[in-house]
């Protein structure tokens, strides 16, 4: 409808490869793009209202404890998948608009973008940079994720 931007994505299919300073430019105007704090913090009430992590504590500080551990999430995941490891493996971090096609053939394409890409020089590769980039997030958040008590 155009009111949620998507910057990863892109309606020309021979669009050029990206640097790696625009790969790292197109991650910093996602990360800091309004309708994605709007995201992190609806995130985090939802969090709070479940108290979700209840080590983390009930009222404003555990809600901005919340909050900073969603927005790190989403900031380590998308700096990562779309910007440092594509940089690393030359991978192409935008999805590309198959754009005709029967539901079922779109359908195919939009899902298996998640497992391959374009690389810089345009060939279809594996999605190392996705990957290693959301296990490489999920890891982090060890870091400042309270520990779950019992089970």
């Amino acid at each position: 409808m155009g009111v949620i931007p998507n910057f990863y994505t892109s309606n020309i299919y021979d669009a050029a490869p990206l640097t790696s300073k625009q790969k790292f430019s197109l991650a910093a105007r996602g990360t800091f793009d309004p309708v994605s704090m709007i995201g992190v913090a609806f995130g985090a009430g939802l969090e709070q209202a479940n108290n979700s992590y209840p080590g983390y504590g009930q009222g404003a500080a555990g809600y901005s404890k919340r909050f900073a551990a969603k927005f790190v999430d989403g900031r380590t995941s998308d700096f990562l998948t779309h910007a440092v490891f594509p940089s690393l493996f030359h991978q192409d971090p935008r999805y590309y608009y198959q754009g005709s096609g029967s539901f079922k053939s779109r359908f195919i394409h939009a899902v298996g973008s998640a497992f391959v890409t374009r690389s810089d020089s345009g060939r279809t590769v594996p999605n190392y940079s996705f990957l290693l980039g959301d296990m490489s997030s999920a890891a982090l958040s060890n870091l400042y994720y309270p520990q779950r008590i019992g089970g």
